[in-house]
């Protein structure tokens, strides 16, 4: 995808282009024909002004009919009713929303490999797996079960799972589920996008050793933490007593079988920890505890390790290199708190099924849209100053400066180019006491 930005001499930065460049109208228009969007001819609203207007307005403070109405409006140079937008929204729009959602998401990216350490490029893709929820209107609790409190009243929630490519930029494999739909049950999602040789890294939410053993027979490569629970066992099957194995040898790095019902061949990984933060671990532990779970002493005691399993060689990420590898997950935890703190992906309008179900969708179209920008702004200015730039300060540059009708940012009276003022106030800076995340990359080297 190749991404014009400002010249010297431009006068505004506008993100409608860039919705263009990936949405163009023949794209637009093949979609909304398979999804029964569109059936017959159009008047005010054609498939592309419904979607970047639906797009745009549920990125503002207010996501209602009227604010949405009022940015197609500033599209088309057309009054627009809130009536009109209304009739528009179905079920047929949702499918057509989903398949835009997914159209965007596959659209292709480049990524500067220069700010990658040579071990991450040993993958065709790394890909950083996690889930995020978001709370809805209680009406809306049949279609999106959520967790029950005290009184065993059910909640509405929404479960939003996503995997980031760290090699391209990539945000694939979106799909939006209620939260009864855990992530174990979502943990042969993967499948749909990662191939034969990729990196997938997850936490313990997803540990299955039916999705261990499908990534191993695929050639899958994987680092997950494993769970105390999990018994591990030497290649000849004799039990192997994690606990008193470290208390003895401190490390260990070898090949075990994991799980007495599967038996799977892998690596194990335990690294100990510094008195601090098993500290912090043991107290986050026990104030995590509920009624249902009662931590025995070996599992306090193991809280001094950190311990991965692990298909990949030695050869290729040695042990030392295996924490690391693991912390760059941290990359999509940020990605979730731009989204709920300066994209508002947790606010969502109350309304019908389908009015809720099309925000978060065109939500998610315009997240993607303006990820593909960051991209191509953090390669121009990597290209340049060697600087990388923070997600979460352009997103809450992008949050307060953009216009919420037309999505453009006037930059005629800058003194400064559009990069070197991106560069000096939104790159990463350099922190004593912790790493950022070019920081943890870098720190991806054999010794």
């Amino acid at each position: 995808m190749n991404i014009t930005l400002p010249s010297d001499t431009a006068q505004s930065f506008s993100f409608e282009k860039r919705f263009e460049a990936v949405c163009s109208t023949p794209l637009i228009l093949d979609l909304a024909e398979k999804s029964l969007f569109m059936k017959r001819q159009f008047k005010k609203i054609s498939p592309f002004t419904f979607v970047a207007g639906l797009s745009c307005g549920a990125l503002g403070t207010s996501s209602s009919l009227n604010t949405i109405a009022e940015t197609m409006a500033a599209f088309t140079g057309k009054l627009i009713s809130k009536q009109a937008v209304a009739k528009r929204i179905s079920q047929y729009a949702v499918e057509f929303l989903k398949l835009v959602l997914k159209a965007v998401v596959a659209y292709p990216l480049k990524i500067d490999i220069q700010q990658l350490d040579q071990i991450l490029l040993h993958f065709k893709h790394v890909w950083l797996a996690d889930s995020t929820s978001i709370k809805l209107d209680p009406s809306l609790v049949d279609i999106f079960p959520g967790s029950r409190n005290q009184t065993q009243k059910q909640s509405a929630i929404l479960k939003i799972q996503l995997c980031y490519d760290i090699l391209s930029g990539t945000l694939g494999g979106i799909s939006t589920s209620a939260y009864t739909r855990n992530d174990q049950k979502a943990s042969h999602d993967i499948f749909a996008i990662a191939q034969a040789g990729d990196l997938v890294i997850r936490d313990l939410g997803y540990l299955t050793m039916t999705s261990l053993q499908k990534m191993i027979e695929i050639g899958i490569f994987f680092v997950s933490r494993l769970s105390s629970q999990v018994a591990i066992f030497d290649l000849n099957g004799n039990p192997i007593d994690l606990l008193k194995h470290l208390k003895k040898h401190l490390t260990m790095d070898c090949d075990v079988l994991v799980s007495a019902a599967y038996k799977i061949k892998m690596r194990i990984v335990a690294i100990p920890l510094d008195k601090e933060i098993t500290h912090r671990r043991i107290q986050k532990a026990k104030a995590d505890r509920s009624s249902k779970t009662n931590h025995s002493d070996q599992y306090y005691e193991l809280l001094g390790w950190s311990i991965y399993i692990t298909n990949v060689p030695a050869e290729i990420i040695p042990a030392n290199l295996i924490f690391s590898i693991y912390s760059i997950r941290w990359k999509i935890e940020i990605i979730f708190k731009v989204w709920k703190s300066y994209f508002r992906i947790a606010q969502i309008q109350k309304g019908s099924v389908h009015y809720v179900q099309s925000l978060i969708y065109a939500k998610l179209i315009m997240i993607i849209l303006i990820n593909h920008t960051y991209i191509a702004i953090n390669n121009a200015v990597f290209k340049k100053t060697k600087r990388a730039i923070s997600p979460l300060k352009l997103a809450q540059f992008i949050s307060q400066t953009i216009s919420p009708l037309t999505l453009t940012i006037r930059i005629s009276k800058w003194k400064f180019t559009f990069l070197e003022f991106i560069s000096y106030y939104h790159s990463y800076e350099k922190r004593k006491k912790r790493r950022n995340m070019p920081e943890l990359i870098a720190a991806i080297r054999p010794i």
